[in-house]
């Protein structure tokens, strides 16, 4: 429930020109998306963030990308030490 809360804080046109919106938007991503795994989601919901600049954008595209391939190295770690 808290998830789709935020959600829509996120989505909600009127919050996105909060001048700390980058920020909420990075905490529900480092605190909620990526400990749950859920990468992709990440990068679709910074995808369709409009409110975001280009450089934010790849800001943020550029560092779940890298926990992305941290993740597909450590899951291959796994199954090669299980």
């Amino acid at each position: 429930m808290a998830e789709a809360v935020i959600l829509q804080w996120l989505a909600f046109p009127g919050n996105q020109t909060q001048s700390q919106y980058s920020s909420i938007l990075e905490l529900y991503i480092s605190q909620v998306l990526l400990p749950q795994g859920k990468v992709n989601e990440a990068c679709e919901l910074v995808q369709r963030t409009q409110c975001l600049t280009p450089d934010i954008k790849l800001k943020f595209l550029k560092h779940l990308k890298e926990v992305k391939e941290r993740l597909l190295i450590d899951e291959q770690d796994n199954k090669n030490t299980g």
